[in-house]
């Protein structure tokens, strides 16, 4: 009974802590828009005019709109699992969609449609790998069976 309220509260915890993170970033974003619509420029006009350090700062509508559409389409496939759940996995593999199609544009120079597939794909992959983790985290004899093999 109280390993489940321990292990309650450790998901709580953790879920509490990447609402924060994932709040933070969509902050950031969406004050980079609206500095970037108050000023009546493009980002494309003020990556021109002061260089590449700004196109950093600036928000990559087509890598926004990747990972806002990863992210939905994960939403309708994680039915099966309970809210808090869903809102944790969704935020997470939103954020990280968004900055993993940014780096499809930094590294390779993609146009705006395959960033905002790079998004999307980033989307699915960041959700597959958490999942793993977790359930490798919480597969306690398997790991115990994995250093035991290690060992000797």
């Amino acid at each position: 009974m109280q390993k489940t309220i321990r292990q309650r509260l450790a998901y709580v915890f953790v879920t509490f802590c990447a609402g924060i993170a994932v709040w933070l970033v969509l902050r950031n974003l969406v004050v980079a828009g609206l500095a970037a619509l108050a000023a009546g420029v493009s980002a494309q006009a003020i990556a021109a005019g002061a260089g590449k350090a700004v196109t950093a700062s600036a928000v990559h509508l087509s890598a926004l709109l990747g990972a806002a559409a990863g992210s939905a389409l994960l939403w309708l496939n994680l039915k099966s699992r309970s809210l808090a759940e869903r809102v944790t996995l969704v935020g997470s593999s939103f954020v990280a969609a968004y900055f993993g199609a940014q780096a499809a544009f930094e590294l390779w120079g993609l146009g705006p449609g395959l960033v905002g597939v790079a998004g999307t794909v980033s989307a699915y992959l960041v959700v597959a790998v958490l999942d793993t983790a977790l359930s490798l985290v919480r597969d306690i004899p398997w790991i115990k069976s994995v250093l035991a093999r290690r060992a000797g």
